[in-house]
């Protein structure tokens, strides 16, 4: 039955037999919807255990989750209500409506919600609980102004490919009960809120969903497949199948890539079965186990009882750890086992999966640790064979577990399942499975139990009678084929147990009892059941067909006589047939019969073997075996252990078999898709049990047609593995990591767990002390939007705030009403809609203050960029230049280390220094606003064993230690060594001395320079704050401005990028003219026929032509070649001072502070109703409408750019040096583009330094003029900026343009080279006043 996501809720029959009127199963809803600009996103979540729709908003800046408590704002009755109330205030666009939202996740500047758009009833359980499985989902993607966390082209690409794993008809939910575990241990209340880990495979992705506390709005996802069938009695009795096949997460993964053991004891293709099987009690039966449930059950109010039995088992791969690898196109992978402790995580395996069953309520202690666990291996154990090596190293490791204390009850047990089958045949393996497990299907029994619901509707009640015993778990090399062909014979006989528990009868009573009968060793009497030929015509009493070995012709046993005949007893004899004995009737062993290993007979010798060959030999004694005729005594439980494949099919009710079949066909071909991307291979076996007896007898014996199309089934089933495993595993194999978020730093390196929250909302600050707006009685709503997380979106049609006539400035203080211990990362401005560029600041300062009466204060400059754009600023970065790392000379060695005091206070000052008279009556206008904390990575590593989740790589985010000053170093001057330097600790006498040193130097230029360098590496060991060095200065009677280096270094630094320009010009002109002469030697020795009998007719080129090549060449040349540029040992003095500088102060310098992960914000009541308000609030549309306003910006004159060509334009080898002559006195600024987005944000800043019109980089007047931190934005993006003051008044005849990249993130695994080239991106301009004014 499927549900659109946008129908109500269902009134169903559930699977308990209870009409409409009785029962109302609610499922969940879930809702997107988008705001009609802006793209702000919220998510309703009404899921089945809550009686409340809750609204949770997305944050457009950094992805937080945003949850509320007010009712009629964020808490509604009603999915519908809240998109009512919603769609009045602007959220007007249904993205999707669905089942619910299976998973969410910030991937930088995307944030994505899985949502399950249809679903399907696969299930209802005894509880009336349904299972849902996932039909349609869809990822809800929502674009986040966080620029700076933009992703890499390659995590874009991983973005991506996440979105295209698909969980349509392959996952499957509940959300009013936990089924990660099996039904007996499965709880509605506590299960929920912690599932067994190792099934479920949204746990990464419902982190942050589950962080906002919102009762179940979002399920625990599991992976496999669930079947239900309703199914009737030999008395016409009514009772439910259900077969559940969940998938490990533990190791995922496709079938070469995901084998063995993992590194947290995880083995591939993992899954867990369990057989569900129910009835009504009371319905008029008069069995004895229904009579006594209803005595049991009889204070029950007026309520309906269900009798439940529940069979669990496990099938995998070989838990050691292994691996195969392809060397061919085709035949068997090699099998490796690890020669490094190949058994280390199989004891860690056995310790969890039995910790998975020993908890069972209402058993004693000394029974719980009592849980045998028998391994079923089913690889091939004969010499020769590939996985004879597996076999023996698993033999091996379980010796080595039963010796650990509480594992002993562990066993293993050999069959070979293919050896068996081609030796005696399908029919006589699978019999020969049922003897050989007989015992430990007796000992580990059923669980089984009843379930109440009341007449008023209310919780269901559970109750266990008998639990499960033991486990038995199914392992071959794939975990595919042998594993689910071995699981269903099994499961096929304990159905009926299962069913005789509950009180019904699958069995035909009359050909049941003939059946058995003749199955006793005792009986005297040949067997009465008819049997069928291969063409399903009834063989006379006694009479059986088999197939010849030999010749493959069908033979009859007429079992009174013992005789045996080629046709049927009415058609003549044409010749004699084998007369043997049919007992002994039997193939010969196959050659290399398994139990010849050195070791397997060593572990077999002895009274404690641990397991049998499992091969012909061992299988053909077992059957003759007391064993054997034990199993066919009439015991209690069991009893058709001992029969023949045909005995047991004729004998079940059909539609029984047919359930079982069809559940495990589409079982095996389930998890072989999912490990190998094809169907599952020896299906054909499963119809031994096929309700249709001729589909049974052609499988039997192998009819010509059946056998043959089985075999090319087979074949190409294996010929299209191999292909997938060559071709799509890889990427597959990223899927489900990611999805899982395994490896999380592989595939997302630039990704925060947690992705920071914005300090400027409601919820975290309060407005103070504004600048006066132009209209003060919109005051109170503008503040409202811009403390708002729907400022943004409003922002793009209209400006938050417009400060008064003739002003532009303005001044707010934001008060940090909440103990937050990081102060601002980041500054995200969204620059107005619908107004000029001009209009919008130019700079901004920024001065946090902490609770300890510490301040820290930033200046930047902002670029204008078109309107509504978002831009994004690093507030820690330096201002000096990333060249020197964080240092600065008014900066203390302590503060780089940032404190861990409460962020109290942060002031802002934004202001426009355009300065055109033009503009003197005009106003500042200002979009929003935010302030980002920095975000977190988890530090620690996840405990893989106890969580159920493998383990994440370790963050490369991790905070660094604070460094000792007992380990401080100092820089080693004039070539000193720095082997000794970390044997003292600096003090502030080291400082002293030094100084003194310096000033009696008596040193310039250069030298000095290093000098002063060397000083303030002193002084940043030394831990002294800038007002102790001042006061040291002081006392030594000089001024501080004295010994600040800033000035020079910049100087320096833009002679030395000068100079860098002019030794590549030189060294490319050399190379030029070789490379041109070169070339015309070359062109000139090619005669025209040489070049026309490769190239064709053509034109003899002139001297022009060659002239072109030549420039060509030289050029080409020039940009590849490596120059390297002659420094003295002055400058290389400096070189080492600069690079000593940011090293030491780097050591000191922590831009992220520690706090916990938080994934979701809880909102309170006054913080909701702001978001509420400013949801409505049309503030800034009236804002910008007001008369005043309007009287401004149409008076206002149009200001243009000119674009003006530079006299000349010379760049080094790497465009990180730009020399530009200007053209113009005219000049105000310079535009540079944003390159595409290949890489992550890195902080990168533009120095401009005024060149006089010395043609000598060594003697040429050198000046700064202005340092531009360029922000992340949106690709190709223009940023204009301006000169200001100090090139109007110098009036420089070129200027240098140098581009910083952060020196940290400048070669990183994730990102090599993050410096991109100015050639190319950067103009000068002019501004020019139209007389028209624009329209608005």
């Amino acid at each position: 039955m499927d549900r659109d996501g946008a129908s109500p809720p269902l009134r169903v029959t559930d699977a308990l037999g209870m009409s409409a009127s009785s029962s109302t199963q609610r499922r969940g809803e879930c809702v997107v919807l988008e705001s009609e600009v802006g793209g702000d996103f919220v998510v309703i979540s009404h899921s089945s255990v809550s009686s409340e729709a809750r609204v949770v908003r997305v944050c457009g800046a950094t992805g937080r989750l945003l949850v509320g408590s007010v009712s009629g704002v964020d808490v509604f009755g009603s999915v519908d209500d809240a998109c009512d109330a919603l769609r009045a205030r602007g959220y007007a666009r249904e993205v999707v409506r669905g089942a619910a939202a299976l998973g969410y996740a910030t991937l930088g500047d995307i944030a994505c919600v899985l949502v399950a758009k249809k679903v399907h009833v696969a299930a209802t359980l005894p509880t009336g609980d349904e299972v849902l499985q996932v039909r349609e989902s869809v990822w809800v993607k929502i674009p986040l102004r966080n620029v700076c966390a933009a992703l890499s082209r390659e995590e874009r690409a991983n973005a991506q490919s996440l979105f295209e794993f698909s969980v349509d008809g392959t996952h499957f939910y509940c959300e009013t009960f936990d089924v990660s575990r099996p039904f007996p241990y499965g709880n509605a209340k506590s299960g929920l809120n912690s599932p067994d880990r190792e099934w479920v495979w949204n746990a990464a992705l419902a982190a942050p969903l589950r962080a906002t506390n919102i009762a179940g709005i979002c399920p625990t996802l599991i992976q496999g497949l669930v079947e239900q069938r309703e199914l009737r009695d030999a008395n016409d009795k009514t009772f439910h199948l259900c077969i559940f096949g969940k998938r490990s997460s533990l190791h995922p993964g496709t079938r070469y890539l995901a084998r063995g053991l993992n590194e947290i004891g995880a083995p591939g293709n993992e899954v867990e079965m369990e057989q569900l099987v129910w009835c009504e009690v009371g319905d008029g039966s008069t069995s004895s186990d229904e009579e006594r449930l209803s005595s049991d059950s009889a204070s029950r109010v007026d309520g309906k009882v269900w009798s439940w039995s529940s069979y669990v088992w496990r099938r995998g791969s070989v838990p050691i750890s292994w691996a195969q690898e392809i060397k061919q196109a085709y035949g068997e992978a090699e099998i490796q086992v690890s020669k490094d402790n190949p058994y280390r995580g199989t004891s860690t395996y056995f310790s969890r999966l039995l910790n998975a069953y020993r908890a069972r309520p209402g058993v004693s202690s000394m029974d719980r640790q009592s849980f045998p666990v028998t391994c079923v291996n089913l690889l091939r154990c004969a010499p020769g064979k590939p996985e004879l090596l597996l076999s023996e190293h698993f033999h091996e490791a379980i010796r080595g577990v039963r010796q650990r204390n509480g594992l002993s009850d562990i066993s293993v047990l050999n069959f070979d399942w293919h050896s068996n089958c081609k030796a005696l045949g399908e029919a006589k393996t699978v019999e020969g499975l049922w003897v050989a497990l007989r015992r430990q299907l007796v000992d580990c029994s059923i669980s089984t139990g009843s379930t109440s619901k009341h007449a008023d509707d209310s919780e269901v009640d559970k109750s266990v009678t008998e639990w499960q015993r033991g486990l038995l778990r199914y392992n071959c090399a794939d975990s595919l084929d042998r594993t689910n062909l071995a699981g269903f014979f099994v499961a096929a006989q304990v159905l009926t147990e299962q069913c005789a528990a509950i009180g019904r009868k699958v069995f035909n009573a009359d050909l049941a009892r003939t059946a058995l009968e003749v199955g006793r060793p005792n009986s005297t009497g040949p067997s009465t059941v008819p049997k069928r030929t291969s063409s399903g015509n009834f063989l006379p009493p006694g009479w059986e067909s088999r197939t010849d070995a030999t010749t493959g012709r069908t033979f009859y046993i007429d079992h009174n006589t013992r005789t045996t005949s080629w046709t049927l007893p009415t058609q003549p004899v044409g010749m004699d047939p084998p007369k043997e004995d049919v007992v002994a009737d039997l193939p010969s062993p196959i050659e290399g019969s398994p139990g010849k290993s050195k070791l397997l007979t060593r572990l077999n010798s002895g009274e404690a073997r641990l397991s049998a060959s499992g091969g012909v030999e061992w299988l053909d004694d077992l059957m003759k075996s007391p064993e054997k005729a034990a199993s066919a005594q009439d015991t209690d439980s069991f009893k058709w252990l001992g029969s023949s494949v045909d005995d047991f099919r004729q004998s079940m009710l059909p539609q029984c078999l047919t359930a079982m079949v069809e559940i495990f066909l589409a079982n095996g071909d389930f998890h072989a898709q999912m490990y190998t991307s094809t169907r599952a291979s020896h299906t054909a076996t499963i119809h031994l049990l096929d309700a249709d007896p001729n589909t049974a007898a052609a499988v039997r014996f192998k009819s010509t047609q059946t056998s043959a199309s089985s075999t090319m089934s087979n074949a190409t089933i294996g010929i299209q593995r191999r292909f997938f495993n060559m071709v799509s595993d890889g990427n597959k194999q990223q899927q489900l990591e990611m999805f899982l978020g395994l490896n999380k730093r592989k595939y997302f390196p630039s990704i925060l767990d947690d992705p920071g929250f914005v300090l400027s909302r409601a919820t975290h600050s309060r407005m103070a002390n504004p600048s006066q707006c132009i209209v003060p009685a919109l005051s109170g709503e503008l503040s409202a939007c811009l403390l708002s997380s729907r400022g943004a979106a409003k922002a793009i049609s209209a400006p938050l705030w417009i400060t008064s006539k003739g002003t532009y400035e303005l001044s707010l203080t934001l008060d940090i009403n909440d103990r937050i211990e990081n102060a601002p990362e980041y500054l995200l401005i969204t620059t107005p809609g619908s107004v000029s560029e001009y209009l919008a600041p130019s700079r901004v300062e920024i001065e946090v203050s902490y609770g300890s009466g510490s301040t820290a204060s930033v200046s930047l400059e902002l670029p204008r960029v078109s309107a509504a754009t978002p831009i994004m600023l690093p507030l820690h970065s330096p201002s000096l230049g990333l060249e020197c790392g964080p240092w600065g000379f008014n900066r203390g060695a302590q503060d780089l280390y940032l404190s861990k005091d409460t962020c109290t206070k942060v002031s802002l000052r934004l202001c426009n220094d355009l300065g055109l008279d033009a503009l003197k009556d005009a106003f500042l206008m200002v979009g929003q606003v935010e302030l980002i904390s920095a975000g977190v990575n988890s530090s620690e590593r996840v405990d893989s064993t106890a969580s159920g989740t493998a383990s994440m790589d370790s963050s490369p985010y991790k905070k660094p230690p604070r460094p000792n000053s007992s380990q401080s170093s100092s820089l080693p001057c004039d070539g000193e060594s720095d082997a000794s330097a970390d044997e003292n600790a600096l003090t502030e006498a080291d400082y002293e001395r030094a100084m003194s040193e310096f000033v009696q130097s008596k040193a310039d230029g250069a030298e000095a320079l290093a000098l002063l360098l060397e000083l303030e590496i002193v002084r940043i060991q030394a831990r002294m704050s800038a007002s102790a060095r001042d006061a040291v200065i002081a006392r030594a009677g000089r001024k501080s401005s004295d010994l600040n280096p800033t000035l020079a270094l910049r100087e320096w630094l833009a002679k030395s990028g000068l100079q860098e320009i002019q030794a590549e010009r030189s060294t490319s002109a050399v190379t030029t003219a070789s490379s041109a002469s070169s070339a015309i030697s070359s062109l000139r020795s090619l005669s025209l026929s040489s070049l026309e009998s490769f190239v064709g007719p053509m034109i003899r080129p002139n001297s022009a032509t060659l002239s072109s090549v030549t420039s060509a060449l030289g050029s080409q040349a020039a940009a590849t070649s490596a120059v390297t540029v002659p420094r003295n040992e002055i400058d290389e003095r400096c070189a080492r001072a600069v690079s000593k500088l940011r090293e030491v102060s780097s050591k000191m310098f922590d831009v992220t502070n520690p706090r916990d992960l938080c994934l979701a914000s809880s909102l309170d009541d006054d913080a909701s109703r702001v978001e509420a308000s400013a949801d409505s609030n049309d503030a800034p549309t009236r804002l910008l409408a007001d008369e005043s306003v309007q009287n401004v910006l149409t008076s206002m004159p149009n200001i243009r750019r000119e674009y003006m060509r530079s006299t000349f334009e010379q760049s080094n080898a790497s465009g990180s040096a730009l020399h530009v002559g200007v053209p113009s006195s005219v000049v105000v600024g310079f535009k540079i583009v944003v390159p595409d987005q290949t890489t992550n944000y890195t902080a990168s800043l533009v120095r401009v330094s005024g060149v006089s019109t010395s043609t000598d980089s060594e003697h040429a007047d050198v000046y700064h003029i202005g340092d531009y931190m360029l922000p992340a934005t949106k690709p190709r993006t223009i940023l204009h900026y301006e000169f200001g003051p100090e090139f109007a008044r110098r009036q420089p005849s070129s200027i240098l343009i140098q581009l910083y990249v952060d020196a940290d993130a400048r070669d990183t695994p994730a990102a090599p080279s993050r410096a991109w080239s100015l050639y190319g991106r950067c103009s000068l301009y002019a501004h020019a006043i139209a007389t028209s004014t624009p329209a608005l």
